[in-house]
């Protein structure tokens, strides 16, 4: 028997068991193939399997998202009859370990889209599968544009498209130019659900919220209720909501679980899994009950019909979560989990209600793909790691219009990585961009942590001085990418040291929690451990998750939130460690003194990387700096771009030779006898060749800093806006180069307005 035929025996009655000869053929023969089946028709489980069966080489499927990479090669391993990591695996992260199992006999690999990208596998794969098409994110996107490439070099690389809710004949297009195409359009089930409509409650009205709802359909008889939410902290207050009417009404035999991403795998389980006899179940849940699950014993579903989609902001540069109304796809997808199995649920038809105030058929048919309106800069850092132009590449858009608003976004993200020195003038990786491409983070982060590299190493070129700074940076990362630490980040921040920063109060809660003992014990249960766990070890592992929950609502951490950052943390670390830095990061470590100096290490590196990360914390003065300098440049008419400040650094001391510039205002001391403080802002760090001759050129134009603006020890004392205090020195080669410039016959007067000193250069 083949290694798959068992999983199509037990799946023979859903609907694409019928094309499975059909898809087969068509993807063999090299035709670019798109399958268009609804949900629970079997597309994921039984395909992969028949084309693995008749392969020489392996089977790569691509999907959204990490639970769906583990759940989809978990249950395909179990239908199959095989272990784990044999026939079967997963790849996640950026390097095999942990959070992957597969090995040299994997003949089916799940993985996300976006380890395929950043570890080159979408380079390498000979037959690769792309499911959950709809999504339309920016990795699909680029996904395709890398394969529509290779498949115009490589007439016999084998490509299938899958998805529930996509328009087959409009994807097929995108290939059509260069190559054959091949469309199966899977007859769906008729839909035993009905749909209605309901509008949110208004100001003052007496409409119902969604949790009564879901309370009055319990009470009408159903008992498998689906409430999708389009996001993790209303998931978590839905839930909390329920559980407190079903109290006041005495329903006493329901179960009521929330689930999203960072939800553990058998919790996961646990909460997909039918209410036990006598019992009913409500499941609330983000985008994770949306996609690739079986649900059968659901007879109702609830959704608010909203997303949150990322969005650049034009004032600030940085990215915003958005919300948005769900397409008609979206809703398809939700409505597809509702009473698939009647003889299971009991009821000849389900229900599915929309509370929102646009109906469905008022919205658009599909997500328009994220290119269009996400930053480009990870994008287009991937491609260029790939090898690719990425103004040269063929994107899945269309429309006149979009395709050329395209080229001069990806112009800017090119002049924001070459800012971050991650690549050249060609697309090709700088010696920094080439250290981070295997980086679990975004190219703005891992410029960050090749800054932490160059620190610590310039202290390791210093007798007594051990590398310290990685350790904090690593961690500092993981929290940026996962913006899920802080339970509420408008509470809790007690001031770090020097009282300016809740990122690094974070950074301080985070190290505190991860030395805890059961801290490791909950981290250690990993996909594999989870899998092969017994009922009383599993039993053992939630009440550890419980002290460890406990241990973090004191910090006002959340604990999915550290359990997210504490295994990205890890596998940023261990990429490190392959990279022979010679730099080894521990975020279990005991602290080291933690002086100003270490302080201004940290703030350095993150300042010098990406600031626009830093507008997702609420109280921290990183973000007000950055947020002020944004205010100051729109009031100057100048679109705000975290770059600009990230060129230079108002805490990093400057190079040999150089100068840092900008924006100088005097504060008065209020002491007297004391020197003024000065206030920077708009900071560059300027190479002296560079400096001379721009200063040489434009000394009738621009004021440099003269000598007249430096205290007596050749260092500024500065301060900005009360929130933090600095001393930079400015080397005396510079300081002479200055006050020689400024005393020539063509430089303009000193001082700015009402005599201040106010000296300015780019």
């Amino acid at each position: 028997m083949a290694d798959f035929q068992l999983v199509r025996d037990r799946l023979r009655e859903l609907p694409v068991f019928n094309v499975i000869d059909a898809v087969v053929r068509d993807v063999r023969a090299g035709l670019v193939t798109v399958v268009a089946a609804s949900t629970g028709s079997g597309k994921t489980m039984m395909l992969p399997g028949a084309l693995a069966d008749v392969s020489d080489h392996q089977i790569v499927v691509l999907v959204p998202r990490r639970f769906l990479a583990i759940d989809a090669a978990f249950n395909v391993a179990e239908l199959a009859g095989t272990k784990m990591g044999d026939k079967v695996g997963y790849a996640l992260g950026q390097m095999d370990g942990e959070s992957s199992q597969r090995s040299g006999e994997t003949r089916v690999l799940y993985c996300t889209y976006g380890y395929a990208l950043s570890s080159g596998l979408i380079n390498k794969a000979q037959t690769i599968i792309l499911d959950e098409v709809h999504e339309a994110d920016e990795q699909i996107s680029l996904a395709r544009a890398v394969l529509r490439e290779r498949k115009t070099a490589e007439p016999d690389l084998r490509i299938l498209e899958m998805s529930a809710t996509v328009d087959a004949e409009a994807q097929a297009r995108y290939w059509q130019p260069i190559a054959k195409t091949s469309v199966h359009a899977v007859a769906a089930k008729a839909l035993d659900c009905d749909v209605e409509n309901e509008s949110p409650m208004q100001a003052g009205g007496n409409d119902r919220t969604i949790e009564q709802i879901a309370l009055d359909l319990l009470k009408q008889g159903r008992k498998g209720i689906a409430i999708f939410r389009y996001g993790v902290k209303i998931v978590e207050n839905s839930v909390l909501e329920l559980k407190k009417q079903l109290a006041s009404a005495g329903l006493r035999d329901v179960d009521i679980v929330g689930i999203h991403g960072g939800t553990p795998s058998d919790e996961r389980r646990a909460a997909r899994r039918a209410p036990e006899s006598g019992r009913r179940k409500i499941i609330v849940g983000t985008n994770v009950i949306e996609s690739g699950v079986n649900l059968r014993w659901l007879d109702a579903g609830l959704s608010d019909g909203y997303r949150n989609v990322p969005y650049r902001r034009d004032d600030t540069g940085a990215d915003a979560l958005v919300q948005e109304d769900l397409p008609q796809s979206g809703l398809l997808q939700q409505i597809g989990r509702v009473n698939r199995d009647p003889a299971a649920t009991g009821f000849p038809r389900g229900l599915f209600l929309l509370h929102a105030k646009k109906p469905f058929d008022l919205r658009r048919p599909q997500n328009s793909p994220a290119i269009q309106r996400e930053n480009l800069i990870g994008v287009a850092f991937r491609a260029a790691s790939l090898g690719y132009d990425p103004t040269k590449l063929t994107w899945d858009i269309a429309g006149a219009a979009h395709i050329a608003a395209l080229q001069p976004r990806l112009d800017q993200a090119k002049r924001e990585l070459m800012r971050l020195h991650l690549v050249h003038d060609d697309w090709s990786l700088t010696q920094e961009g080439i250290f981070i491409r295997h980086l679990p983070v975004s190219p703005e982060v891992g410029a960050m942590l090749y800054e932490a590299k160059r620190v610590d190493e310039q202290r390791l070129r210093s007798p007594g001085q051990p590398p310290r700074v990685m350790r904090d940076v690593v961690i500092i990362a993981a929290i940026m990418e996962s913006h899920g630490l802080r339970q509420d980040t408008k509470l809790g921040h007690k001031g770090d040291q020097h009282r300016t920063s809740d990122l690094l109060d974070a950074m301080n809660a985070f190290r505190a929690l991860r030395r805890e003992p059961v801290a490791e014990k909950v981290l250690a249960a990993t996909e594999s451990v989870l899998a092969n766990a017994s009922e009383e070890e599993l039993a053992v592992l939630q009440t550890e998750r419980a002290e460890l929950q406990a241990l973090c609502l004191k910090q006002n951490v959340s604990l999915n939130g550290f359990v997210e950052v504490a295994r990205l943390a890890g596998e940023i670390a261990n990429r490190l460690g392959q990279l022979d830095t010679g730099i080894r990061v521990d975020t279990r470590a005991e602290d080291d003194k933690y002086d100003a100096e270490r302080y201004g290490e940290v703030q350095r590196c993150i300042l010098n990387a990406h600031a626009n990360r830093l507008f997702v914390y609420e109280n921290d003065g990183l973000r007000d700096l950055l947020r002020d300098f944004g205010r100051n440049r729109s009031d100057a008419g100048k679109p705000f771009n975290g770059y600009e400040l990230a060129r230079g650094s108002i805490v990093a001391p400057p190079k040999e030779g150089a100068l840092l510039a900008g924006a100088l205002r005097e504060i008065p001391s209020k002491q007297a006898g004391e020197p003024p403080l000065l206030v920077l802002t708009d900071v560059t760090s300027i190479p002296p060749e560079v400096f001379i001759a721009w200063a040489s050129a434009r000394a009738a134009d621009h004021q440099p800093i003269a000598e007249d603006g430096v205290i007596e020890n050749g260092r500024f004392n500065a301060v900005y806006a009360g929130k933090a205090r600095f001393e930079i020195p400015v080397p005396p080669q510079m300081r002479a180069i200055a006050s020689h410039l400024a005393s020539q016959p063509n430089s303009p007067p000193r001082g700015g307005k009402n005599g201040k000193l106010a000296k300015r250069v780019p």
